[in-house]
């Protein structure tokens, strides 16, 4: 494709995200403000005076209309000002970004797992199409969409940490040990640069759980789409003549259908990851896991309004160059549709 149609898409894709991204800021605003309860009488306590409460209110603009705090939100949202947390006075911004290596490590792992599953899965029940692989594959993908996420964070941490306990239920490490020295803000990677292998091992078996947990929701919506997708792939012209001149089944299947038939997945990885950062409010709060998804469902309690309204737009924005990002690659890896673009 030629820059310049790159360029014509990604305008039309980023004019529609500039709506898009005021829409998420209108409605959770107006939500968020209309839902029960006051944030300065929860600053203040159960015992503070109602004049204590009403000059908290005014100091926090709290006391003025909704739509006049909307506008006065979107001024300082323009200049990159989320405002100050309401619970710990420190900018939200600041409280998000702290906590956002945490989340991305969580995310990254659980998407290698639900991406490397769904793919293997999806194979395997494309090429024993209608056989008990096929079925069970399949029926263990309809269980994986439709368990709830924090019961099966819950059953993880019953079965494998309070009976067996052979991996450990919260946190990011062992009580006592130490965070390596900070490079990524990934566990993981921070201590392989550092050469400490207990941090390592430790960091590996506290991914384990959550992120297993995480994934399984999107491992059933990949195999679906992977098989779907082989099918038609299979069905085609090209593979039966490579087929008929005797290529092995596996060299069919690795070499001719699968890159062909992963081209749709691009798009679907973009719609898991909004799964995978919603989701990751509950894990967080399952596990302990000190995350963004944590902190902003203890804001939601709160009702710290700048912490909800950061994180919500930070997430449509992750989400929209997200598809931004699928949207390119699909047409660059995909001849047949770069005339539409």
């Amino acid at each position: 494709m030629q820059l310049r149609q790159f360029a014509r898409m990604a305008r039309r894709r980023l004019a529609a995200g500039v709506i898009v991204l005021l829409g998420v800021t209108l409605v959770t605003f107006f939500i968020a403000h209309v839902a029960p309860g006051d944030p300065a009488q929860m600053m203040a306590g159960p015992r503070a005076s109602p004049e204590l409460v009403a000059d908290l209110r005014a100091r926090l603009g709290l006391d003025q209309p909704v739509w006049v705090q909307y506008g006065r939100y979107m001024q300082r949202l323009a200049t990159g000002d989320f405002g100050q947390s309401i619970a710990t006075g420190r900018p939200a911004l600041d409280e998000i970004t702290a906590r956002i290596p945490a989340t991305i490590e969580l995310m990254l792992v659980a998407m290698l797992i639900a991406t490397t599953l769904g793919i293997v899965l999806g194979v395997l029940t494309a090429a024993y199409r209608d056989t008990w692989v096929d079925t069970l594959a399949r029926g263990t993908s309809i269980i994986a969409i439709s368990t709830p996420t924090f019961w099966l964070g819950l059953l993880l941490l019953l079965v494998f940490y309070d009976w067996a306990g052979l991996l450990p239920g919260s946190g990011r490490l062992d009580a006592g040990l130490e965070p390596p020295p900070s490079v990524t803000g990934f566990y993981t990677i921070d201590a392989l640069f550092a050469g400490d292998g207990l941090a390592l091992r430790s960091a590996i078996n506290h991914l384990v759980l959550p992120a297993a947990t995480l994934a399984l929701g999107s491992i059933g919506a990949l195999v679906r789409v992977v098989r779907s997708s082989m099918l038609e792939v299979l069905s085609e012209d090209y593979i039966r003549t490579a087929r008929a001149a005797g290529l092995p089944t596996r060299t069919v299947l690795l070499r001719h259908a699968l890159p062909n038939a992963l081209i749709p997945l691009i798009t679907v990885l973009a719609l898991e990851l909004a799964a995978l950062i919603f989701g990751s409010v509950i894990v967080e709060s399952v596990f302990s896991w000190p995350g963004v998804g944590r902190f902003v469902l203890e804001s939601i309690l709160r009702l710290d309004f700048p912490v909800i309204m950061c994180f919500t737009v930070l997430a449509a924005v992750a989400y929209l160059l997200a598809n931004l990002l699928a949207d390119v690659l699909y047409v660059t890896v995909d001849p047949r549709i770069r005339e539409i673009h």
